[in-house]
């Protein structure tokens, strides 16, 4: 888990990276990515608004978004750089 977890808002940090010590050379075993249009996402959240958590990991494909769409559909404008905004719209 990282250090910042959870920290400084709520689900910051929630993706781990590592600092290596040295540079690492890109090559076969090393290589860049891009995140791609849908998100994977797992958790025990709610299923529902008003439901209970389930007792099951749950895993769904969501779409990634950008932060300023997530800010004009939620009430919230809170977030990190460590955030990705990824869900529904509607």
């Amino acid at each position: 888990m990282h250090v910042n977890y959870d920290s400084p808002v709520h689900l910051a940090h929630v993706i781990e990276l590592l600092k290596l010590k040295t540079p690492a050379t890109l090559g076969a075993s090393v290589g860049l990515v891009c995140l791609p249009d849908l998100v994977p996402d797992t958790g025990w959240r709610r299923l529902s608004s008003s439901g209970s958590q389930p007792y099951t990991l749950q895993e769904a494909s969501v779409i990634a978004i950008s932060d300023d769409v997530y800010k004009s559909v939620n009430e919230t404008d809170v977030i990190h750089k460590s955030m990705i905004c990824a869900g529904g719209l509607g």
